[in-house]
């Protein structure tokens, strides 16, 4: 398939191809030099690229709708967006910088900035983690789903694989290749259960085919001439020497930068890293956002708005709507590892502090007779407590101790008749469990797979839920009292399903998509219908999928958290390899 973007386009995109097409000038010595590159107030910069060369940008961005993707030359005024490019994600250079990829709509496609034409190389996932476009003129991505690294002609074509997580020695996945000068090999992040990412490298070569692990890290890695590797690792950006010849690190990692915007758990553990160095030592990152967060309004469409006219920003999680939704139980970051319960009046006034007792408390879920569960370590082990909330600080907060266990638990959602729904995380993992009115527990879900974020339908006849079973994150529904049956809800990954107030349609996440799915009963029995987008918004999700970080009001609306201080800048270094050379 291809689209032609050239009318398009219009002046300003024809400006940007003119500027492509010119000849490019003889290298000069690097010159050091810091600035950033800002886009529109109302856009959100998600991800950013540079081109070899490291004349120019790509960056993905959220405007008033879905992401697009946008060029901007670093001699020009500013950036111009591609038209054809709704829903980029991840974006990439061709060797020569004439060309872009970026995953949208679950295909891998190319837009060319020479004659601004757009075209689908093959099929792929629009979550896939990252790809890299080789000298050979292949392109090697990361479709997930433990899949490992696939290759395809980046003229179009299907994919053969590369490489295979090693799933006895406890690989889940692999992601964000990078090349090595002069086909070397690749270097990329291998997401290990209950272990941390490492960085990969491998070479078609050497050692069998097989890839060596080397130093913990987020997300992807870049070469850096001569001779160093750059990578993340929380929020900071290290550095350290590498032998082309040997394959292998030489010396020790340094910190070279701090404030990389940067995530641990996310992209099915393997991290994200938003920076990306050319060949010639430019480097361009984005900066880490502030943890705060503030509660808004969601439409359908993905238009947000403040749930007062004054939103408090803080380190919230997981809000949770009382029934009548006028109110909202939401946790919020207290120091460095502890989490407090807070009740919110969304349309405004104050907001109380609930939790009173312990370091940990987190994870509210209302019974439909306005008490409120949570769990708390206020008495050693993290169990399920049950209160009646009032909307004052200070003194006791009245609650009592639900389920007693030797291992965390944590509450999902209530049934009118008293049923909980909860996960509790054992020796194996994260299981779904069901408590009953008279005080005994069930197990729903209990397997070697993580069973977690439990969301009863309205009527209580059926429990949706997440679990890895397949090897990733998906959304199941099954009924209750269980007879058997397990229907996937989503067809790829899924994760924090809820319902909605009729018991008619399931939401549930993919990344920054929010989709639904329609549900009827026929004879008793449950039918779902197939998914679709609603809209595509970077709000905050529960990076682990344990928990639903969202709530759907009575009225249909969303109540969702997003971040404070949006990214719209990116920062840039030219000659940071010489600096580095230092």
């Amino acid at each position: 398939m291809r689209r032609e973007i050239w009318l398009a386009g219009g002046i300003a995109l024809g400006a940007v191809v003119g500027w492509f097409a010119r000849p490019l000038p003889a290298p000069e010595a690097p010159t050091i030099a810091r600035f950033s590159v800002t886009t529109a107030a109302d856009h959100q910069i998600a991800d950013v690229a540079v081109a070899p060369d490291g004349r120019s940008l790509a960056f993905v961005a959220y405007g008033g709708g879905r992401p697009q993707l946008f060029v901007r030359p670093l001699e020009l005024a500013r950036a111009v967006v591609l038209p054809e490019t709704d829903g980029a994600r991840r974006p990439f250079f061709s060797p020569d910088g004439r060309t872009i990829a970026f995953f949208a709509d679950d295909e891998l496609r190319r837009v060319s900035l020479d004659d601004g034409t757009v075209a689908v190389v093959t099929n792929a996932p629009s979550d896939s983690a990252g790809g890299t476009w080789l000298d050979d003129g292949t392109i090697v991505f990361a479709p997930l789903r433990g899949q490992g690294l696939v290759r395809v002609d980046a003229a179009g074509g299907e994919p053969t694989p590369l490489t295979a997580p090693d799933v006895r020695g406890g690989e889940v996945e692999h992601g964000w290749p990078s090349p090595l000068p002069d086909g070397a090999g690749l270097i990329f992040a291998v997401a290990r259960r209950d272990r941390d990412t490492r960085m990969a490298v491998w070479s078609p070569d050497r050692d069998g085919g097989d890839w060596r692990l080397l130093f913990p890290m987020n997300g992807r890695a870049r070469y850096v001439a001569p001779g160093r590797l750059a990578y993340v690792l929380g929020e900071e950006l290290l550095t350290v020497g590498f032998d082309i010849d040997a394959l292998d690190v030489t010396g020790t990692p340094a910190v070279a930068l701090g404030g990389i915007a940067a995530s641990v758990a996310d992209v099915s553990g393997l991290g994200a890293a938003r920076f990306d160095v050319s060949t010639d030592g430019a480097l361009a990152y984005l900066p880490a956002p502030s943890p705060d967060n503030v509660l808004v309004w969601v439409d359908r469409t993905g238009r947000a708005t403040p749930t007062a006219d004054q939103p408090v920003a803080d380190r919230h999680r997981t809000p949770r709507l009382s029934p009548d939704g006028y109110q909202a139980a939401v946790v919020i970051r207290a120091g460095l590892l502890g989490h407090e319960l807070w009740l919110d009046p969304l349309a405004g006034g104050d907001r109380a502090r609930l939790s009173t007792a312990g370091s940990d408390n987190r994870s509210p879920a209302w019974t439909r007779d306005d008490r409120l569960s949570f769990a708390s370590n206020r008495e050693g082990p993290q169990n399920i407590y049950l209160t009646t909330p009032r909307m004052h600080e200070g003194g006791d907060d009245g609650a009592r101790r639900l389920i007693t266990a030797s291992i965390p638990q944590n509450p999902g959602a209530w049934t009118g008749d008293g049923r909980l729904a909860y996960y509790e995380v054992g020796p194996t993992g994260r299981d779904v469990l069901v408590r009953a009115a008279d005080g005994s527990s069930t197990p729903l879900a209990a397997t070697a797979a993580d069973e977690r974020s439990p969301a009863w339908a309205p009527d209580g006849a059926a429990l949706a839920y997440v679990s890895d079973a397949a090897g990733f994150d998906q959304v199941y529904v099954q009924p209750y009292p269980p007879d058997g049956r397990r229907d996937v809800v989503s067809p790829a990954v899924g994760s924090e399903p809820v319902w909605s107030r009729d018991g008619r349609q399931l939401f549930y996440r993919r990344g920054n998509e929010m989709l639904v799915v329609d549900v009827t009963t026929a004879d008793g029995t449950l039918e779902l219908g197939a998914s679709r987008r609603l809209f595509e918004r970077p709000f905050d999700v529960d990076l682990g999928s344990h928990l639903a970080n969202y709530d759907v009001a009575p009225d249909g609306r969303f109540l969702m958290l997003q971040p404070a201080e949006p990214s719209r800048a990116i920062r840039v270094v030219l000659g940071w390899s010489a600096e580095l050379a230092r």
